[in-house]
């Protein structure tokens, strides 16, 4: 790798990165968690690791670890207590496991793009140490319905400070989202009135107009940012400019472990109103990466190639959710364990 934007860009062929990931640390409830990943191109593996250490061997198949994998031809899952790691074509259309898979991959996409937020893998341009790269797809999607509270007068009073530009505005703008739970009838009957898309042509409805084409346009001009190199020319922070403004630290120990100049840890720092100053938002160490200099073949992407053998069963996964073993010593395996955890 010669560069930093080497890897923000995606181009890299990974063999293996073992990473721990640290979310919520700026609300004061920090959480951990350790990973091993593959990627290349669309396809990857992520599996939940107890520690860095675990990475150099064999790897026994845990209860409450998950693995989610994925090549051209066939996606791999270990999302439950059993012992067992799942295949199905990914041509099969159920079990629809697409949603977990986006998010499974959204934790490998932050490390390999340094926990940079929303951005879209493979879509950077870059011009200089400048950038621009376009918005994950999911982000600005349904953000919900936009109510702004007072008179009609007050609301015509602050559409036109809304068209003549940004000004302090007194009324309340709330974006409204739709959540999911059991309603009483009242309640039902408010959310109905929430919910409800305002009159063609009413006030509420210029205002709601507004706001959409405020985003349509954001999403369209994408993020922009820039990077900060020292005096050895290493990027030594990332910079995004426009909403939602962030930076990202880059950290370097030179480790064998890790091929220059891939840095060892990120922190990243959120830039809003509710920002705690010097305090980051997530942060990310990197243990370990092997690289390759060509695209990893479709066995890369089998976790049962990094698993110790006798701790797992291979099955395949039907339509209906279910596994089916070819083997009826794996449906043993897995029986027998499922009944030494219920004598436990």
């Amino acid at each position: 790798m010669e560069d930093v934007r080497d890897l923000i860009s995606g181009r890299l062929h990974v063999e293996q990165i073992v990473f721990t990931q640290t979310s919520g640390v700026d609300d004061g409830k920090p959480r951990s968690n350790c990973y091993l990943g593959i990627s290349c191109g669309g396809r990857f593996l992520l599996m939940s690791l107890l520690s860095p250490a675990e990475a150099s061997d064999l790897i026994p198949l845990r209860e409450r670890g998950y693995i989610y994998a994925r090549n051209n031809e066939t996606d791999f899952v270990k999302r439950n207590d059993q012992p067992v790691v799942a295949r199905r074509p990914r041509a099969q259309e159920k079990p629809d496991l697409e949603s977990s898979f986006r998010a499974i991959q959204s934790i490998l996409k932050g490390c390999l793009q340094l926990g940079l937020l929303l951005v879209q893998p493979g879509t950077i341009r870059w011009n200089g140490d400048s950038f621009t790269v376009e918005y994950f797809t999911g982000e600005g999607v349904n953000r919900g319905t936009v109510r702004v509270s007072g008179t009609e007068a007050e609301k015509a009073k602050f559409l036109a400070d809304l068209e003549a530009g940004p000004k302090d505005r007194k009324l309340k703008t709330t974006f409204v989202r739709k959540e999911h739970k059991i309603l009483t009838a009242a309640e039902a009957k408010a959310a109905e009135e929430l919910y409800a898309p305002p009159v063609p042509g009413s006030i509420d409805a210029k205002i709601e107009a507004f706001y959409e084409k405020m985003e349509r346009e954001r999403l369209q001009r994408g993020i922009e940012g820039h990077l900060t190199r020292d005096e050895q020319g290493r990027v030594i922070e990332i910079n995004v400019d426009n909403e939602p403004k962030c930076r990202v630290l880059l950290e370097y120990d030179d480790s064998e472990r890790l091929p220059s100049p891939f840095p060892n840890r990120t922190r990243t720092f959120l830039e809003h109103a509710e920002s705690k100053p010097g305090i980051p938002h997530s942060e990310l160490v990197i243990h370990s990466v092997q690289l390759s200099d060509k695209p990893l073949n479709e066995d890369a992407f089998d976790p049962s190639f990094l698993l110790q053998p006798k701790s797992f069963v291979s099955a395949l996964l039907q339509t209906d959710g279910k596994h089916f073993f070819s083997d009826p010593a794996d449906r043993a395996f897995v029986w027998a364990h499922m009944q030494q955890r219920l004598g436990d």
